[in-house]
């Protein structure tokens, strides 16, 4: 059995600028990538009735097949009809029972960590994901398996734990060295750990050991591309981020950015009422190779795919949509802090959007575009704004 992992994890999301001569126009499209949903149950042979024949062991030698006692036997075929039905929660109670009973069973552990497993599926799936990490910590102790790390350390990677993530997830992949998703998986923690370079040998190394997907390729492809672009970069700190750009930029630029990102930082926090823990990351990129290295239409101004992305000659450092474009861009790098990707496309660009403006001065904007257009249904304010085209993006914009 190999268990799918969130894929959205994987490679991020976007949040896009709208170029635009209007003064009061959207500065930003959110750009998230589809987010499968982690399967609660798993194929009918991850359960062990009884072991037919020998088993492999994780370290790759072989145990001798067991016997359970007759009783004890009936009662894990109990659990077993229980989990192929959906029925987790009962069939864990049996077999939490047989696990105190017969600590050294292979069948009981096995199938104790599978149910464990599938229930921390289900309850992440509600919205739970402390008492997910509480099941998948209680699993993992019946044994490591792929599913349990790789989904242990996707878990901790969207709460923000990334040391942790990378710990499990890295034990996952040296399980399963060919396994797409743990393999995306480890390279977005070594991402959000600013290690793009690690992030890159992992994915290369697992291609060439036959974790071929297109997932795989565009990660290889967009790491790969910001590396080359970025590779001399200089980095300083503000008082709230990390800023990189190019060592020819100039002082004037990088001071001004710098200073404009900070008071974005703070009046976006202080309109949310909220604290932000951790150091958000800005890159300056030469407005020549902006949209290129982006990926993004020649309208944008700017983008957030876990660090603010703005072109330095793009706009004039006196021009306010800077700021604007500063405070779109940090009200994204905000939400996926509260949120870690779980906030709808529209929620998150309205917020951004209010956040942007200093007297809330959209409704008028908004109002004007919507006149004499149908309205967007929600599930299309469920996908990128970017695959809309510019007046229905102008329009679920102002929906948001």
């Amino acid at each position: 059995m190999r268990l799918a992992l969130l894929l959205s994890l994987l490679a991020g999301a976007a949040w896009l600028g709208f170029r635009s001569d209007e003064p009061n126009r959207p500065t930003d499209h959110v750009f998230p990538a589809s987010r499968p949903q982690i399967p609660t149950g798993y194929k009918r042979n991850a359960w062990v009735a009884e072991p037919p024949a020998p088993l492999n062991t994780s370290d790759g030698t072989v145990a001798a097949a067991e016997t359970l006692p007759i009783e004890a036997a009936q009662r894990n075929g109990e659990a077993v009809a229980l989990a192929e039905v959906g029925a987790f929660d009962e069939a864990a109670a049996i077999l939490r029972e047989l696990a105190h009973d017969f600590p050294d069973s292979t069948v009981v552990r096995r199938n104790l960590r599978a149910v464990l497993t599938a229930i921390a599926a289900r309850t992440r799936d509600e919205g739970n994901v402390p008492a997910a990490l509480d099941l998948l910590e209680e699993a993992v102790r019946f044994g490591e398996s792929p599913e349990v790390l790789g989904l242990l350390g996707s878990l901790r990677l969207e709460i923000g734990d990334v040391a942790r993530a990378l710990d499990d997830l890295s034990r996952a992949h040296d399980l399963a060295p060919t396994d797409v998703g743990i393999a995306l998986a480890v390279a977005r923690a070594y991402i959000e750990a600013d290690r793009r370079d690690r992030a890159l040998d992992v994915l290369l190394t697992a291609r060439e050991r036959g974790a071929r997907h297109a997932a795989i390729d565009a990660m290889i492809e967009r790491t790969s591309r910001e590396l080359d672009a970025e590779w001399d970069f200089v980095r300083i700190e503000t008082d709230h981020f990390e800023l990189d750009f190019e060592p020819d930029t100039p002082s004037i630029t990088v001071d001004e950015v710098a200073a404009q990102l900070d008071e974005a930082f703070v009046e976006v926090t202080g309109k949310l009422g909220v604290r932000i823990d951790g150091t958000p990351r800005a890159v300056l990129y030469p407005e020549v190779n902006f949209h290129a290295l982006t990926q993004t239409p020649d309208w944008t101004q700017g983008v957030f795919d876990g660090r603010v992305k703005v072109p330095v000659g793009g706009l004039e450092l006196d021009d306010p949509r800077l700021g604007a474009i500063l405070r779109h861009e940090t009200a994204h790098h905000v939400v996926a802090e509260l949120g870690r990707e779980r906030v709808p496309v529209w929620l998150n660009e309205g917020i951004a959007m209010w956040a942007e403006e200093i007297d809330d001065e959209r409704r008028s904007w908004s109002e004007e575009r919507l006149v004499g257009r149908p309205i967007v249904p929600l599930r299309q304010l469920q996908r990128p704004f970017s695959q809309l085209e510019r007046e229905a993006a102008e329009a679920a914009y102002a929906q948001s």
